[in-house]
């Protein structure tokens, strides 16, 4: 948002309305922004086949080649961040697991959901490779947006990039939310509180504060994003729920010797 479009708003008031309206879906219950979630994925998915759809006449297929051109090694050295972001983060999702009438739809929603976004990233991959250019890719910051800026109908369709912020919009604020919640229901569990509607204004104010000392600037998330984050996200995305795995089992096994 401060880069693209509203490049003289200062970030501070775009995090705060943001999170006043994230706030509001977290207070209205579990049930309400999910309901919500799926009321507006296809409305996303439909703005992602739009965007699909008129790209092709942008297509250079000459950018596809030499194919392996430095070998195997950059190429799975440019994957390993995509293990932190997003993939790491689908651990949130356990928390939800409690609320859920069925484990064993709730698993293979799990699945089938990550199995679709990992599709929808290897194809943003590609259409950013086939209409910018691998150089060029690769030094936008947002190559998805520079990619809709380039579809051309008939010069009078154009400038749809549009779609791509709607995309952005949606999948951010149920993404958010969902994080959002889980860290107020973790705070709650690690307490004991019952009620966790006192929580959401305090995390939101605490949120706020945090998205900028965390991030300073783009150049230092670039950073992060490439070399810390993977070992950072570790010990959220495998320590601690092993070992927490770890000791239920082990309570267990007590149990039943008991």
């Amino acid at each position: 948002m401060t880069t693209q479009v509203l490049t003289n708003t200062p970030i501070h008031f775009i995090h705060v309305i943001f999170l006043l309206v994230v706030i509001m879906g977290v207070r209205s219950g579990l049930e309400t922004f999910t309901r919500t979630a799926e009321i507006f994925f296809p409305w996303a998915m439909m703005f992602f086949l739009i965007m699909v759809v008129l790209l092709p006449p942008e297509f250079h297929f000459n950018f596809l080649r030499p194919v392996f051109s430095q070998g195997v090694a950059p190429i799975v050295e440019a994957a390993i961040p995509l293990w932190s972001t997003p993939y790491m983060e689908l651990i949130v999702m356990l928390m939800f697991l409690p609320f859920v009438s069925s484990v064993a739809k709730a698993r293979k929603a799990f699945w089938i959901g990550t199995c679709i976004g990992g599709v929808l990233i290897a194809i943003i991959s590609v259409l950013s490779i086939l209409v910018l250019g691998v150089d060029l890719t690769a030094t936008q910051m947002y190559p998805s947006y520079s990619l809709a800026k380039k579809i051309s109908i008939g010069n009078f369709l154009e400038r749809v990039e549009v779609v791509m912020a709607g995309i952005w919009f949606i999948t951010i604020y149920f993404k958010l939310t969902i994080s959002y919640y889980a860290g107020v229901m973790s705070f709650a569990e690690v307490f004991g509180l019952k009620d966790t509607r006192s929580l959401n204004l305090p995390f939101g104010i605490l949120l706020i504060v945090l998205s900028i000392v965390v991030y300073p600037d783009v150049a230092y998330f670039m950073k992060f994003a490439s070399k810390i984050d993977f070992a950072y996200s570790i010990p959220y995305a495998l320590g601690f729920p092993l070992l927490i795995w770890l000791v239920a089992a082990i309570r267990k096994l007590k149990d039943k010797e008991r």
